[in-house]
Order: structure tokens, then C-alpha cells, then sequence
């Protein structure tokens, strides 16, 4: 207020400033104009006046607040519209003069005890919460299913990589055998199993089976390192492994009983396995544990009651709906939650419920292949198996459904995605709330206006908290936090971690949950009822759809001899190339990248390992010691090079050549080696699947994304060459 009467102009001439990008001189945004110059009485005489408002067609400020202390005794807001709507303008308005209003009632209170909310604002927000509908009985998954099942009259159950095809009847028979076999191994309510199963037809079999006699499932992907396979059931505490004899060989890590689900002999006509009830689960028993990355550097299991997955199924099948009509193509590995959408809403309505094969998931051209035969009308998956999938030439049809998340859908896919399908919908939704608790179907102008995750599924709450857990207004950001049915038990086990992110809701859920759940997201929500998702407030990645902790990366690598101090990083090198790389401080010399990758192989699953290690002197930190992550070197051509190596010490073959150039234009890398691995040199499996399909453009011969994986470029090129000698004799 001492200088209050300096001129703006003459500031902009003392300091200089320069205009950058288009801003303002001294970056100023908001101009906040106090009109207190004091008037006295102005009279006319013989005449009646008031303030005239009107429009000068232009702004000079982004945003100007205007205090009339003298004359109009109003405050008004002027905008840029190009960058602000009239409701987000009338909100803040509301909310200066609600500030205002509770300073001048109690101005001793501390800033943080004020609330931006209004009144109007509140009733708007629980409005839009408004979600409480009744969900019919009854309330455990496994009866739901089978209930759904009675009336299918056609296949329900395909796995065309097997050629199994099941009616009705013969799943529930199948469901009923299994039963039998886990009851006759003291299965019983409470009792946790582990699945440790291929992709096939008794993927969905084994869930309702062990929910059949009360037991709570615990999905074990049999790609992942043993010692997490593990350290997951002996914190689980599993009683029984539930496999498949072609598994066998990879469970000498478990040394309980073991059931093999080839040795259960199915037949038809056989009566349920129901031995009373106090041996089955109730809707508020655990359906399932699954586990997630851990900041700590340990995965943290979540319990999820049935009468959660109940409400999530009812939901699903109102919005964004299924009929007995459908073919829903299964593509979800049973260790990601939103498989569970894929596995039994199709049993439940009576749909065809069709199971990709392990190597068909992995593959565009075989997926794309087996999405046009089976007549495919609904596919969930995350945007990089949606990338996958168009990246081997798949033009869709206006009678798909296409559901994507476990990442945000970016606006140039939702654009490919909206021109290729009839339905496209965006969800949203954490482990710990249940699979999916927001949804919206994508329109063309949700394109252009910016796409949302849109509002809560039935029985569900969504609210942004601020620092201070009270609820932001509309258009304000803050943290994400869920009530209602979907929100989990809790953390298996770990009660401390429980406390922290299932907090009490002070806000009164509808459906008369007494929990939050703290998602660590960011978002706020709209002016028109839709909510934005504004990304992480901590150190957790969404990848290629896997839920990454980057805590955990770090803590694990950390174990490494030659390792002091790491940062995990997610950088983007270039259009939907996205990538992890370690910045390491050794301890003396830099460790190989090879001899990193092989110690983190045995600790973490394939998604969570780098695909580029960088030497780095010390970790840059924040003035308040975090790590300052975008300080950190950035992830160019040049960086990648060095870090590669020299230029290849042997002469490549022709076909080393050709397959050498693609990779080189993938990756970014100048220098290949004959002994270099497509995966280890950055590569991932969007960019395996690219490299496939140009590979296959070049050369005319087909190459397995598997091989990308385990071969070198010399192995791959002698494949090819072998293939196109095969040929040739053929033709001749």
C-alpha cells in the first residue's frame, strides 16, 4: 500500500522486462484494482444515476478483480473468455465474497480454518454425488454369477487358443467339480488360495468355485519372479495353490498342497458342494486380495469384500451396460483388477464371454485376428493394448464397445479410438475402490473440450480434498478421495498403511460408508458435474497400464553392491514412448546395465524394470531435501547413445542390417550390436509390436514379439533368414 501510487507503465521502464511467450510484462497474470480514492457526495442536479456496466470487448489482464468502495460499492470480475467460462468467473466471485464475509466475522482465526465452498457449491457437489441405488439381492459374487448363468441359452465360455467351448450347464458343472475338489481340501469361509493358472477356461471356473465354498482368491501371474511369488503368499498366508499341470514345474517355490486342475474330473448332474453355512462367505468377507507396488519397496495386498464386487457388477452392467447379446473378448491378465470385469460380467448378464490366449494378448496381429473372428462387440483394455491392437492395422467396426483405462486416455487416441468403434468409454478407478468408480462415455466434443473421467458409478462418492481434508469447490484441484460401496476392506495385514489412506468421511456418505479412500490423485471437479484427473501427487506411474510405485523400483535397486543412491524416473522420448530409466550413483565404478537388469529380475516383475540405467555424480534435491526429479539429465539421442555403448565391433549380415535400421528408428540408438536385445536397449512391448509389423513390411517374413524379448538382433536376423529360405524353396 506504500506504493500504491506508482505507475504500472513506469515499472514495466525501470525493470526492463521482456515479453516471453506471449505473457505479460512481469509475468503478471491477475490484476486485483482497489477503487478507494474517496468521492465524497457526487450529485447532479435534477437527475437520477447508477452505475453503468458494459463490455469493452477486450481485457487488459488475464484476470481482473475490481473493489468499488466509493461508488457502485461492488466487486466485478473481468476475464480473458479465451481462457476462462462465465461459470468458472461467477464461482470465484461467490467465493472472494464468502472468504470475505467469514474474515470479517472471525478475523483471528487461523487462513487455513476458512473454506472457499459456498452454500450453492456444497448442494451442487453433493447433488452430483447422488448415487445411491439399490442393488438387489444377492450380495456374493459367486450367486450372482451363477444366478446370471441359469437363463444363457447359448456358449457362454470360449477360448478359441484350446478350442474350448462351454454352454451354461457345463460351466456351472465345472464350477461345481472344483468346488468339490477345494472343499475336500479344507476349504472353507476366510480360507485364501492362490491361483497360479494359464489363460484358459478355468480362469473364471476357479474364482466361482473358491467363492463357492468361502474362500478369498489371490491371482499369482506365473511370469513373475519367485521370490515375489513367494513373499505374496507368505504374507497372504495362502493354505492351497490351485495350477495347472503345465505349471508345475514353476511352483517349487511353494511348499503347501498343491491342487492340479487337470486331476478334477467334471461331471454333469452332480448336486452343489454346500456343507452348511457357517463354512461360506458373507457380502462382508474378502472375494479377493490382490496386491500392488509399495513405495517401501514391499507389495501391499488389498481386500475386497463381495458386496463390493456385487455393486461394481450391477454398476457395469447398467453403465456402460452388457446384454446377453455381446461378445466380450477377456484380455486382462487375472493379477490386474479390471479383469474381473472381463471374467464374470459377461457370466452374469448371459453374455459369450470369450478368453484370449496368453500369446494372443501379446500380439497385435493375432489379437486383431481374433477380435474380427469371434465377432467381438466389447473390448476393455488399457491404451497401450489399444495402441497394440492398431498398430497391427485393426479399422474396428461401429458395433464395438471399447472401454479404456488403468491410464489417461490421451486425446490422439481417443480421436483413432471414437473413428474405429461405435462406443467409447474412459473409467477410472484405483484397486482399493473396486475396479472402476468413475465412468463417462467419450463423445467428440469431450475431444476438443478436454476429457474427463466423468462421475461416480452407483453407490459411489467422489470428493477433492484439500490440504486441510476439507472439500474443494467446483473448478478448484485437490486430492481425489472415494466413499461409498467399492471402497476395500483394507490393506492385508498392514494396519498402520490402512489408517493412513482409509480415512473417516466427515462428509456423510449416501450409501452410509463411514471411509474414504485417499487416491494420491489430483483432480477437481468441473462446472458441469464431470471430474478432471490432473495426475500424481506422489511417486506412483501409471505404465503401459501396470500401477507403478517408483519407491519400489529404488528400493530394490538400491540393494545392488555397486549402487549408493538411485532415482526411478518415467521420461518420455518420443510420441507414445514412454519409458523407466534408473539414475544411479555408484558406489565405485558404474555396474553394467546387464548385470542391474538380471539383479532387479529376481525381485521385481518384467513392467517394473528400467529400460535405461544413467550414471549420475549426486541427486539433485529440492530446497526442502526431496528429490528434484526434473533436474535430473534428460533423456535424448545423445544420452541414449552414450549410454549404449561404441559403435558395433563386428560387421552386421544384410538382415542384421535392415532389422538394425528399425530399431535404430524406434529407439533412438545410432550403434546396434549383433549381441544386442531389442528390450534391453530401451524397448518395450508397444514398441516390439511396431517393430514386428515394420520388420514384417521389409523383410516379408513373420517375426514373434516373444523373440524381441529373449533373442539377440544376430538370433532374430538368423530366424528370418531361415524363414525366407523356407519360403523360397516352397514357391520354387
Amino acid at each position: 500500500m506504500a506504493h500504491q501510487d506508482i505507475p504500472f507503465d513506469h515499472l514495466v521502464e525501470q525493470l526492463g522486462p521482456t515479453h516471453a511467450g506471449g505473457r505479460l510484462p512481469l509475468g503478471i497474470e491477475v490484476m486485483l484494482n482497489v477503487h478507494n480514492a474517496p468521492l465524497g457526495e457526487v450529485t447532479f442536479q435534477d437527475l437520477d444515476w447508477t452505475v453503468l456496466s458494459f463490455d469493452r470487448g477486450s481485457t487488459q489482464f488475464p484476470l481482473a478483480f475490481a473493489v468499488d468502495l466509493e461508488v457502485g460499492r461492488h466487486v466485478s470480475l473481468e476475464y480473458a473468455t479465451a481462457l476462462f467460462d462465465a461459470d468458472t468467473a461467477s464461482s470465484w466471485l461467490a467465493q472472494l465474497m464468502g472468504l470475505v464475509t467469514q474474515v470479517m466475522a472471525a478475523p483471528a482465526r487461523p487462513l487455513s480454518s476458512y473454506t472457499l465452498m459456498s452454500d450453492a457449491d456444497l448442494a451442487r457437489l453433493r447433488e452430483w454425488n447422488d448415487t445411491e441405488r439399490t442393488v438387489p439381492l444377492p450380495w456374493r459374487a459367486d450367486e450372482l454369477v451363477l444366478q446370471g448363468l441359469a437363463g444363457a441359452q447359448r456358449e457362454v465360455l470360449r477360448h478359441p487358443e484350446s478350442g474350448v467351448g462351454w454352454d451354461a450347464e457345463h460351466l456351472r458343472a465345472r464350477v461345481s467339480a472344483i468346488a468339490r475338489a477345494l472343499r475336500a481340501h479344507g476349504v472353507s469361509r476366510g480360507v485364501r488360495i492362490g491361483l497360479f493358472l494359464e489363460r484358459s477356461a478355468d480362469m473364471p471356473s476357479s474364482l466361482l468355485a473358491a467363492w463357492r465354498v468361502g474362500g478369498t482368491t489371490l491371482p499369482l501371474e506365473p511370469t513373475l519372479p519367485p521370490a515375489r511369488l513367494l513373499d505374496q503368499a507368505q504374507d497372504a498366508g495362502i493354505a492351497l495353490l490351485l495350477t495347472q499341470r503345465a505349471l508345475l514345474p514353476l511352483t517349487t517355490w511353494f511348499d503347501g498342497p498343491v491342487l492340479v486342475l487337470d486331476d478334477v474330473v467334471t461331471k454333469q448332474g452332480e448336486p452343489w458342494p454346500v456343507d452348511g453355512v457357517a463354512a461360506d462367505a458373507t457380502p462382508d468377507d474378502a472375494a479377493y486380495i490382490i496386491y500392488t507396488s509399495g513405495s517401501t519397496g514391499r507389495p501391499k495386498g488389498v481386500e475386497v469384500s463381495h458386496r463390493s464386487l456385487v455393486n461394481f457388477l450391477r454398476s457395469m452392467a447398467r453403465e456402460p451396460g452388457l446384454t446377453s447379446d455381446d461378445s466380450l473378448l477377456a484380455v486382462t491378465t487375472l493379477s490386474f483388477d479390471i479383469s474381473l470385469l472381463e471374467m464374470l460380467l459377461p457370466l452374469m448378464q448371459g453374455a459369450r464371454l470369450v478368453l484370449a490366449g496368453g500369446e494372443e494378448v501379446k500380439d497385435g496381429a493375432r489379437l486383431k485376428a481374433l477380435v474380427e473372428s469371434e465377432g467381438i462387440t466389447v473390448l476393455q483394455a488399457t491404451p497401450s493394448s489399444w495402441r497394440l491392437l492398431m498398430s497391427a492395422g485393426w479399422q474396428g467396426h461401429a458395433g464395438i464397445k471399447a472401454l479404456v483405462g488403468g491410464e489417461p486416455l490421451q486425446r490422439d487416441l481417443a480421436e483413432r479410438l471414437l473413428a474405429r468403434t461405435g462406443e467409447l468409454w474412459n473409467m477410472y478407478g484405483p484397486t482399493e475402490t473396486t475396479v472402476w468408480s468413475t465412468c463417462t462415455r467419450v463423445r467428440p466434443e469431450d475431444v476438443e473440450q478436454g476429457i474427463h473421467i466423468g462421475r461416480p458409478i452407483d453407490n459411489t462418492q467422489v470428493w477433492i480434498l484439500d490440504a486441510e481434508s476439507q472439500p474443494c469447490p467446483p473448478g478448484l484441484p485437490g486430492e481425489i478421495c472415494i466413499g461409498g460401496m467399492g471402497v476395500a476392506l483394507g490393506y492385508w495385514q498392514r494396519p498402520e498403511l490402512t489408517a493412513e489412506r482409509f480415512v473417516p468421511d466427515a462428509l456423510g456418505g449416501l450409501t452410509g460408508a463411514a471411509r474414504l479412500y485417499r487416491t494420491g490423485d489430483l483432480g477437481r471437479w468441473r462446472h458441469d458435474g464431470c471430474i478432471e484427473h490432473l495426475g500424481r501427487m506422489d511417486g506412483q506411474v501409471k505404465l503401459r497400464g501396470h500401477r507403478i510405485e517408483l519407491g519400489e523400483i529404488e528400493a530394490v535397486l538400491a540393494g545392488h553392491p555397486g549402487v549408493r543412491q538411485c532415482v526411478a524416473n518415467v521420461v518420455e522420448v518420443g510420441p507414445d514412448d514412454v519409458r523407466l530409466c534408473a539414475h544411479v550413483v555408484p558406489a565405485r565404478q558404474m555396474p553394467p546395465a546387464v548385470a542391474l537388469r538380471e539383479f532387479l529380475r529376481t525381485k521385481l516383475p518384467g513392467y517394473m524394470i528400467p529400460q535405461h540405467f544413467l550414471a549420475i555424480e549426486s541427486v539433485p534435491l529440492l530446497p526442502n531435501g526431496k528429490t528434484h526429479r526434473r533436474a535430473l539429465p534428460v533423456l535424448d539421442a545423445k544420452v541414449l547413445n552414450a549410454s549404449a555403448g561404441s559403435p558395433p565391433a563386428q560387421a552386421l549380415t544384410p538382415t542384421e542390417q535392415r532389422i538394425a535400421a528399425v530399431w535404430s528408428t524406434l529407439l533412438g540408438l545410432e550403434h546396434i550390436e549383433a549381441i544386442d536385445n531389442f528390450f534391453d536397449l530401451g524397448g518395450h512391448s508397444l514398441l516390439a509390436a511396431r517393430a514386428v509389423s515394420a520388420i514384417e513390411a521389409d523383410l516379408g517374413v513373420q517375426v514373434h514379439p516373444r523373440q524381441l524379448v529373449f533373442e539377440s538382433l544376430r538370433q532374430t536376423a538368423a530366424a528370418c533368414d531361415a524363414q525366407a529360405s523356407t519360403a523360397g524353396k516352397r514357391s520354387a
